[in-house]
């Protein structure tokens, strides 16, 4: 019967509220038995091979050879074999050390098994790991919780620290309530930390692994340690670490920043080697890659400005081969077949396995083994040549060789305005240079005003500015586009033509035409010459129609194209690799449409151009490659100078490949003029200006078509 409220009791016989508690009481005792043995793992297993276990104790390399080879698929080298050495030494003892070594070499793999190795023989109770930001050392945390979950031959001689573990099945809520012999083992794992199950009479009890970023809440790190008593309650202790490792302690971005550099530094010499407390010793290891001059790294390893680090740079390549012009052949040959539709490295690999004795004369490497056989190389200096042709430079011998170039074709950074406003070719303003064979012109589109460079190029791409400025001419020689009060509506309106954005612009890109197309320009030998080609940013909104249309009904559109700049990053498709229609030209990443309306319009990779036009201004004087400004007055180049230094570098990987990709420095704003040396160059290689060496600019490759009978008879008929 439901219950309610007509409902009879039922009737309680004699002492039956108490036979019901004992059942109730009872029944949870049950439950809470079942729960404690689903909750405890059981008997620990012996340690397998205590032998083996032993002999790894105070041998980092015979440790990460013996338990960790699934990691290190290649032999080590020397230089690996050093850096462990330096880690076990950091690990058993104290100091600092800081070692750079190849991008690719293995750094955070090492790191983490280091870690684990320093854990597990208790070598160390609290290892912190310091990334360039919290996600890159989660890097070392998962590699260290990996071993432990997955490993099973420190499953067989760990068994005290990895069975616990393996009994989360990969459930890490389950840690809270673990027990072994009825006492909880406190094991705990999240994304930031792992701490160690707590088993009486096992060394690695408690010990933790604890990661940051090096810009995080990194001061003051500590750890609240649950201890066991012997009466099998349980207390606390405060730890603080006493070793910490950084793995690549900066980014691309945080390289190529001064203030960020300053920072980083100053953490890594005070935040960080405090972490062990008032009064205590910390042992620190810097496992870093040089991304750029003076970078963070770059000033760890430097000896007299942090001696207390004792840096040591390794490198990819310690010898260069002897035979340099073979190597610039197969430069030639990889980037041609790189350019070629479908692309192919066979000519240049061939040419490499023909030559291979005479190429490799001379050559030392750091690791014999480092090179992709799948791929089709054969040998590690190949290997390194390939990276250095597709990697560029700068970025090759920062990363790979831990030796930034300061200065030369490939400069790793920017020069600073004042380098850049002293580059004077001595040449009037407006005067084409003897040594010149093209004279190119790009127009910056902005709202106010069209921002135009002008350009004189040898065919081997020596360039000389030979004029810049804005249409309206602005009658200081210093100012911001923003604070152009006299600018295209201004004197549209003066010159009796009224009318929005779209109607300035036009009328703008009327006196443009003629001020530099219109006209001769006159050459050192007394001649004259004229513009070749000019390119027009058609880039935003309101722009693109107006300048499309203009290039259409110009007086001058043999000469004159619309042009999109676009950011090519790593993870984007190169341009060499889109696919092409009739009627288009593809050249070094740039593509000129076929028509469309009339209009053929210029698209290219402005970060592959920026960063030749920065090698081009890092260049030394009188060396070939150079960009020049004309006259002999540096004050007088001021803006363009700040324009030209506006950006700076960030080498950026994705998808096997590193791209520089450029960014506005902090506080900056004005970059017209850089995009338009930008846009003279990419106009200079269209009208075959390359320079054919190893970083530099080639010509395209075009494919001659075939002709059929029908068209050559045709052809025939009409001439």
């Amino acid at each position: 019967m439901a219950r309610g409220t007509d409902a009879k009791a039922a009737p309680t016989r004699k002492g039956e509220p108490d036979a019901y508690a004992r059942h109730k009481e009872s029944a949870r005792l049950r439950q809470l038995d079942v729960s404690e043995a689903g909750r405890d793992i059981g008997a620990i297993p012996p340690v397998v091979d205590p032998e083996r276990r032993e002999a790894a104790r105070l041998s980092l390399q015979s440790f990460l050879l013996t338990y960790c080879g699934g990691a290190f698929p290649l032999p080590f080298c020397d230089d690996h074999v050093s850096v462990i050495e330096d880690l076990q030494r950091v690990i058993m003892g104290d100091g600092q050390k800081a070692v750079a070594m190849p991008r690719g070499s293995g750094k955070t793999t090492i790191i983490a098994r280091t870690a684990l190795w320093a854990l597990l023989f208790a070598h160390r109770s609290y290892v912190a790991v310091i990334g360039a930001d919290i996600g890159k050392a989660r890097d070392v945390l998962q590699g260290v919780t990996s071993e432990l979950e997955n490993n099973d031959l420190i499953l067989e001689d760990f068994p005290a620290t990895a069975h616990p573990i393996r009994k989360l099945e990969g459930i890490r809520q389950r840690a809270k309530g673990q027990l072994y012999d009825g006492r909880p083992t406190l094991l705990h794992v999240t994304d930031q930390k792992v701490v160690l199950p707590t088993i009486t009479g096992e060394p690695a009890s408690g010990s933790l692994l604890q990661i940051g970023g090096l810009t995080g809440a990194v001061r003051g790190l500590n750890h609240t340690r649950p201890v066991l008593r012997e009466d099998g309650t349980v207390g606390n202790e405060i730890i603080r670490p006493d070793v910490v490792l950084l793995d690549d302690p900066q980014t691309d971005e945080s390289a190529h920043s001064p203030k960020q550099c300053e920072r980083r530094e100053s953490l890594a010499n005070g935040a960080i080697m405090g972490l062990g407390g008032p009064g205590a010793s910390l042992a620190a290891l810097a496992a870093v890659t040089v991304i750029a001059p003076d970078d963070l790294a770059d000033r760890m390893l430097d000896r007299e400005r942090n001696p207390q680090w004792q840096g040591t740079r390794t490198k990819l390549v310690y010898k260069w081969p002897e035979n340099e012009d073979l190597w610039l052949r197969y430069g030639e040959l990889y980037r041609e077949g790189m350019q070629a539709e479908p692309p192919t490295l066979e000519p240049a690999f061939s040419f490499y396995k023909a030559n291979r004795d005479e190429m490799d004369r001379g050559a030392e490497v750091a690791w014999p083994e480092r090179f992709n056989a799948k791929d089709g190389e054969l040998s590690a200096i190949q290997h390194a040549y390939n990276l250095r042709i597709t990697r560029k430079e700068a970025a090759f011998h920062a990363e790979y060789q831990n030796e930034p170039l300061a200065d030369g074709p490939a400069g790793a950074e920017i020069p600073d305005e004042k380098a850049i406003a002293a580059r004077l070719s001595g040449i009037a303003r407006g005067v084409v240079p003897d040594a010149a064979e093209l004279v190119t012109a790009f127009v910056d589109v902005q709202g106010n005003a069209l921002f135009y460079v002008v350009c004189a190029w040898s065919r081997k791409f020596d360039g000389w500015v030979i004029d810049y400025g804005t249409e309206p001419e602005q009658r200081r020689e210093y100012f911001t586009n923003r604070e152009i009060k006299y600018g295209l509506r201004q004197a549209a309106a003066r010159d009796g033509k009224r009318g929005g954005l779209e109607a300035s612009i036009r009328w703008g890109l009327d006196k443009l035409g003629e001020r530099l197309l219109g006209r001769d320009w006159p050459t050192e030998a007394g001649g004259v010459t004229r513009i070749s080609r000019m390119l027009i940013d058609s880039g935003w909104g309101e722009s693109n129609a107006v300048v499309r249309a203009w290039c259409k009904s110009s007086a001058h559109s043999a000469v004159v194209f619309p042009s999109h700049g676009r950011g090519v990053g790593p993870s984007d498709k190169p341009m060499h690799e889109k696919k092409t229609e009739k009627g288009d030209r593809r050249g070094h990443n740039w593509l000129l449409a076929k028509p469309k309306a009339g209009v053929r319009l210029v698209t290219y990779d402005t970060n592959a151009w920026k960063s030749f036009v920065m090698s081009r201004l890092a260049t030394p004087m009188g060396d070939p490659g150079t960009i020049q400004l004309y006259g002999d007055e540096a004050r007088r180049h001021r803006l363009i100078a700040e324009h030209l230094s506006s950006e700076y570098r960030v080498a950026t990987e994705g998808r096997g490949r590193i791209v520089d990709v450029f960014k506005l420095r902090a506080g900056r704003t004005e970059n017209h003029w850089l995009d338009g040396v930008v846009g003279c160059s990419v106009a200079a290689s269209m009208e075959g200006a390359s320079m054919p060496s190893i970083g530099g600019p080639m010509p395209a490759v075009r494919k001659r078509r075939r002709k059929s009978l029908r068209e050559i008879q045709e052809r025939r008929a009409i001439a």
